[in-house]
């Protein structure tokens, strides 16, 4: 797999993000579509290539949030089979790993934070600023609290688990606030998940 960005690669992004919007059933499927126009919105789109096919990318952003802060691995996807194929493999040959590393070397001295939608996933994130830690000398770590990443919404799953090396300027709950708030979260994800596996 080669990392490429997305100069002279725009028409071929733009077609890759049409054919899941149409054909997806990946549980992040809802946003294909809205990227088709608001992807020019983010910073730096990072694209993983293989045999000249676009098989995973990222971004970072920072619209939305105050103007020191970066979000990483935001909008990430991995084709099904590069997923399957990477299973097992050393963490820095995923594809996540790939592309964060890139971020990480371009958005230095920025306030860098990765999120991850519902509460009870915060063990998985954990896990993911541990692999970034140690192969990239980081500090990212798990916050106590959920944070509000879409300001204009009160949507249960805008307020996710951050990891961060620094303190972060958002709006930010207690867990225990989040379930008093939100108390048919949970089956709102898990229908979410049903539907997208069916």
């Amino acid at each position: 797999m080669k990392l490429v960005g997305l100069e002279g690669r725009t028409q071929q992004f733009e077609d890759k993000l049409y054919d899941l919007s149409e054909t997806s059933l990946d549980k992040n499927s809802d946003w294909f579509k809205p990227l088709l126009k608001e992807y020019t919105n983010y910073d730096e789109w990072s694209l993983l290539v293989d045999d000249n096919n676009i098989v995973a990318f990222a971004t970072i952003q920072s619209h939305n949030f105050p103007e020191d802060h970066r979000r990483l691995l935001t909008r990430t996807y991995y084709d099904p089979h590069i997923r399957n194929r990477y299973m097992g493999y050393p963490p820095h040959v995923t594809p996540a790993m790939i592309i964060v590393e890139y971020q990480l070397a371009i958005t230095e001295g920025k306030k860098r934070f990765i999120s991850m939608e519902w509460p009870w996933k915060k063990f998985l994130l954990r896990n993911v600023g541990n692999k970034i830690n140690k192969l990239n000398g980081t500090n990212f770590s798990l916050r106590d609290k959920l944070y509000k990443t879409v300001p204009d919404s009160n949507k249960p799953n805008v307020w996710q688990n951050i990891i961060s090396e620094d303190s972060i300027g958002l709006e930010s709950i207690t867990r225990s606030e989040w379930h008093y708030r939100f108390p048919n979260a949970k089956r709102m994800s898990n229908r979410t998940n049903k539907k997208n596996s069916s």
